[in-house]
């Protein structure tokens, strides 16, 4: 017998097994593309305040701007008001908006520093967004503005104005934000006039 009469004898065997084949991809094919596609969780938003959220001012300012924010955008808001700034505090705050389904938290205060690292690094599933610059977690980023830029602006308009060459500026409490904004406040009133 010949390699041509063994092929003819097998043909179809070979053709069997192609068209096996193909059906196989086919049907692999139409099993992946017939999965429906799975709903993304629900993002419900969270945010924690050193104080009540009607104070008038800071924690006020950001409640609006959060539930604005959660309004337009159609999530959930949960808050924990008057919350120390401290660790432990703040992972009973954070414990306590997980257990209603947040996803991401905003941390409101500058306090909210890098003294929670391990809190915010125990709920890996969780984005923090803080205030304070000084937030080093994988799973958190500041939002604060680079607030030093404007006070930078504004000591040079203070150094092209005074008439006395002495400039004053209250700061809100020692900490690296205040302090970078009081130099760089200090340094655009230099950069004008180096008196």
């Amino acid at each position: 017998m010949t390699k041509m009469q063994k092929i003819k004898e097998n043909i179809w065997g070979i053709v069997f097994s192609v068209l096996l084949s193909i059906l196989a991809m086919m049907i692999f094919f139409l099993i992946v593309t017939e999965q429906p596609e799975a709903e993304p969780p629900e993002v419900v938003v969270g945010g924690i305040f050193i104080a009540s959220v009607n104070d008038g001012g800071w924690n006020q300012s950001h409640y609006e701007g959060l539930k604005t924010a959660c309004e337009e955008q159609g999530k959930r808001l949960e808050i924990v008001e008057g919350v120390e700034e401290n660790p432990e505090s703040c992972r009973k705050a954070v414990e306590k908006l997980v257990r209603k389904g947040c996803t991401v938290v905003f941390l409101t205060s500058d306090g909210f520093n890098d003294e929670i690292r391990e809190v915010l690094e125990s709920y890996p599933d969780v984005l923090f967004y803080t205030a304070s610059p000084e937030s080093s977690a994988d799973n958190a980023c500041s939002y604060f503005g680079r607030m030093y830029q404007m006070r930078y602006l504004a000591g040079i308009i203070a150094g092209k104005m005074t008439k006395s060459n002495v400039l004053g500026m209250v700061a809100a409490m020692s900490n690296p934000q205040v302090n970078r904004g009081v130099n760089a406040f200090l340094l655009g009133a230099r950069s004008v006039n180096p008196k």
